[in-house]
Order: structure tokens, then sequence, then C-alpha cells
């Protein structure tokens, strides 16, 4: 079985990906963003003590600021922290393993629509910049899915062999639901239409399968209802939806009165809700199918996950999605990856925020590499220099993409900024002081700092936790640490007793034109772009 398995093209593809997925992660991303350290405390107290930093057992969402995040991520870290202790490298991995493992399951669900794509399908996955940085940086969108590419090719198998098969899909697709939003809405959808394909590509058809396949089916749809009625499941999209942008409550509310006052039937035709939202809906989606959201470095949102010089796909991948689609649209291929690509970015697409978005939409990732595998495949029959060329091509935009990533993306602007970078070196000073000091009284901004402090001083998460569930009443206190609710501690010093020695946390931005001679500067953490993310000033 080994000799096989080193045999198989898959393995030393797999392989490749896994290395571009792991090497220094620890290291990289520059910077332990805010979302990444929250996952790894809370990972560490449920580990510890059963519950969350809320002190909340068997939690299904995590708020942070009424986002109501799904804490899957949480318990899928555990495991890994057990094993590697609490560091960037533990926390980070599991996506990073995850995101390798879909390579395999894609290459599985590739093949079960057209062998011939397969493995070039997977390799486009093993090398895609977008799938790269996303499974470096603890995210949630990686883990679920692969989960869903699992579960969409048990599928198939359950349609196609045997029934038993459903019920791993089952299992694979709703844990995706426990992961992230978006895939409660799109697990039924892609699955649906992955039915109806079978249903027209099958020759015989198999009623155990069919009526399977309807049971997996209303199980997703009544699975994704009973999670909609949730105010906890709702919160994120309330937050980040269309239906809730400034700019369009400008157009339905503000609008139709520049008409005019005799005007109220035009203002109905180009004002009404239908329009608004119909247009806003369009522009959004459009967006994720242009050239500037793959290629260019600002296409795609949010920073922290962009580099620098790069899109989310290389130009030659890009040509191999092109590639692949000419060959679709002259029906040599099902045009199923197109259908499914079109569908993968429409939650994405009733957002604003950071729009358009890189993690939202990742649900297109699968599809823009089976598309660009058929390309491959195709250049390969019609021409074997083409395939060196654009391989060679491919070779060098890989290239330097990883230079890119490790060497400029930690001293670039604005991605140090938007990964928390020198939040890490602030606990490690705060750490030096703190023997020396009555009190230390810390920033909130960008982020309050506590997870931070939690994660690298190590906490007991059964003390510490108790403490920090006032945190959401405003400012409080850890032994001699306040977490303050100012972003310039310093503007406020004398309501935190400066006879004592204490030390205030600034963040960068803060004014000290009116700064006192009591206070005297002594140390300042620097980001490797030059910015200063905090101010150390103590009193004499």
């Amino acid at each position: 079985m080994f000799r096989k398995i080193l045999r198989n093209p898959l393995f030393y593809i797999f392989l490749l990906g896994l290395i571009l997925r792991i090497y220094k992660l620890g290291e990289f991303p520059s910077g332990f963003h805010v979302d990444e350290v929250k996952v790894g405390w809370n990972a560490y107290s449920i580990l510890k003590t059963g519950a969350d930093d809320w002190q909340t057992k068997f939690a299904l969402y995590y708020n942070t600021f009424g986002d109501f995040r799904p804490t899957g991520i949480f318990y899928l870290s555990i495991p890994s922290i057990a094993i590697f202790g609490l560091n960037e490298f533990a926390v980070r991995f599991p996506s990073a393993l995850l995101g390798s493992l879909t390579i395999i399951s894609l290459y599985f669900l590739a093949k079960e629509l057209d062998k011939r794509f397969a493995l070039t399908s997977g390799l486009m996955l093993a090398i895609l910049p977008w799938h790269i940085s996303l499974s470096r940086a603890t995210s949630e969108g990686i883990d679920s899915l692969f989960f869903v590419t699992t579960g969409l090719y048990f599928f198939i198998l359950g349609f196609k062999k045997k029934p038993k098969y459903f019920f791993l899909s089952l299992i694979f697709l709703i844990t995706s639901y426990f992961l992230y939003h978006s895939s409660r809405v799109l697990v039924p959808l892609l699955t649906g239409l992955v039915f109806i394909y079978l249903l027209l590509v099958k020759q015989k058809i198999n009623l155990k399968s069919i009526k399977f396949s309807v049971i997996v089916l209303l199980i997703l749809f009544s699975a994704t209802f009973i999670f909609s009625l949730s105010r906890a499941s709702r919160a994120r999209l309330s937050q980040v939806s269309i239906f809730n942008d400034l700019n369009i409550q400008y157009f339905l509310q503000k609008m139709p009165f520049e008409e005019g006052n005799n005007n109220v039937l035009t203002a109905r035709i180009f004002h009404n809700k239908i329009v608004v939202y119909g247009s806003r809906f369009i522009e959004e989606y459009s967006k994720y199918f242009s050239s500037d959201f793959y290629l260019t470095e600002n296409g795609a949102r949010p920073s922290r996950y962009k580099t620098v010089a790069n899109g989310i796909i290389s130009y030659a991948e890009f040509i191999l999605v092109i590639c692949g689609l000419i060959a679709i649209f002259k029906r040599r291929y099902s045009y199923l990856p197109i259908i499914l690509l079109l569908i993968a970015p429409l939650p994405s697409a009733l957002t604003t925020e950071d729009s358009p978005n890189l993690h939202r939409s990742l649900f297109m990732i699968p599809f823009v590499v089976i598309i660009a595998g058929i390309g491959i495949y195709e250049l390969y029959k019609t021409s074997k220099g083409l395939t060196t060329l654009i391989s060679l091509f491919t070779t060098l935009n890989m290239v330097f993409f990883l230079h890119m990533y490790f060497v400029h993306n930690p001293q670039h602007e604005p991605i140090p900024v938007s990964r928390n970078s020198g939040a890490k070196e602030a606990v490690t000073e705060i750490v030096k002081l703190e023997k020396s000091y009555d009190n230390i009284v810390l920033s909130n901004i960008p982020d309050v700092l506590y997870p931070w402090y939690a994660f690298y001083t190590r906490q007991d998460p059964k003390v510490f936790n108790d403490f920090a569930k006032v945190r959401d009443q405003g400012a409080w206190s850890f032994g001699k640490i306040t977490f303050s609710q100012f972003k310039c501690p310093t503007s406020y010093r004398e309501k935190y007793n400066p006879s004592n020695k204490t030390i205030f946390i600034d963040s960068e931005g803060c004014d000290y034109k009116n700064l006192d001679n009591k206070l005297k500067l002594i140390t300042e953490i620097k980001r490797p772009e030059g910015g200063i993310p905090y101010t150390f000033w103590g009193t004499n």
C-alpha cells in the first residue's frame, strides 16, 4: 500500500500543498490577528475548563462585537493545542492541515465529475495563492470548505454506488454548518445542483439513490431553516448586509424626496426596495467576476489576507481558467463547474463590508481550480510546448508569490496594521515591566489586548476568565493590569492613581502636546514597516 501511495502523483501534489501551507507557519503570516488569538485562547480555555472565555459551556457561537462567530474552529483547534502547546503554530495548524487535505477531497470530487482533469485540479488548488493565504491564517472558511468538498464527494458516491455514502455525506456537510455562516446557505444549493446534474447524466436511474438524495437535501434545507431561526445565526449578516448599508438607506429614504412633490410615481419606480436592493446586489455580485478581484493587489479584501504585488490567483492560473472556460463553452465538458461557480458568491454579494471579500467568497475556489484544471488538460492535448511554457510561467508566478509573501508582507503597509502586528511584542514588554510597577493601564485600540496577554503569558483560564467575564461592562482589571476603554490612557491618567508607579500604554495616533513632565517615555513598540502601534509612558 505504501508503494502504491508513493507511485501516485496525488501524493506529491498533496505534499507540495502541505509544505506551502505549514512552512514557517508559526512565523507567517506575520502578526497574530485578533481572530486567531481568540481562537487559540478559547480553544485552550475549553481544553482546560470545558468553557470558552465567557465561561459558556458547549457554546455554538462566540460573541466578539455582536457578530456571534460559529465556534466549530475552537473545537478543531483543541487537539492541536494539546499536542503542540499554546503557540501560533498550534492555532494555525488545523486550517493548514484541512486546507491541504482539501486537495485530496477536491481531486476525488473532480474525478467523480470527469477523471480527465482530476489531477490537474488538485495541482491547481495546491499552488493557488488564494487558498494558501487563507489556509495559513486560522480560517474557519477553509475548515468548512474541506467538509463541504468531502461531503459533496460522498454525496456523488452515494448516488452512483452505495447509499451508505449518503450518511457520510450528511455528516461532513452538516459539520460545515458549525464552522462558517455561508455554508448554511450554500451547502443545500450546491448539493441540490449536483443532484440535478447526476439525474441528467446518469443513464440508469436508481430509485433508491433518488430517495436518499432527496432525504439528504430535505435535511440540509431543514437545518438551514433551523439555524436561520436563531438570532445569533443572523447577527453577522445584519452587521454587513446590503439591507443595513447606509448608502442604500439614503437611496430609499432621501432620494424619493429629491424627485419633488409631484413626482410620486417616478419616485416609486426608481427608488423602491426591489430596484434599490436588486441593483446593489448585482453590483456586489459582479465584483466577484472582475479581473481586478483576481489579479490586482488591492482588488480583494480584507488586506490582512493579501500579498504584496499579487492577486488572489496568478496570471498563469488566470490564463488557464480562461482556457478551461473556452473548453466548457465548446461543450467538451460539463457546465456544472461554471454553474456552481456562479452560485458560490451569492452570500458574499449580500454584504458590503470589505467588499469584494476573498474570505466570504472562498467557496468559489473549488470551481475556479476545476476550470483551471480543465484548461491545463486542454493545453496538454493541444500542444506540449504550450504546456511547458505555461508550466514555467506558473512556476515563476509561484516563486514570486512566495518571495513577496515571506519577505515583503511583514513590512508592507497596511498588512502589518491589519494583522495586529505589535500586540505580541507589547505583551512581552509588559511582562518585563510588570514587577517594577504598581499599575499598567492598556489602550483598547485597535483591539483590547486581553487575549494576547492571556495567550502569551499562559494564564490559568479558570482564574483569568473569571475576571474577563465583565469586559463588556467597561474597563476591568487583572492583577496589576487594567484593560481600559480608552485609546490614549495618558489623557485620562488622573483616573488611575498616578501617584503610584504606573505605566500607560497608548495606541498610535495619540496627541502629546499637553503631556506634562510627570510622565517619561519608557519604550515604543515598532512594526517592521516603521509604524508605532504602542507607546509606553511611565510615571516618575
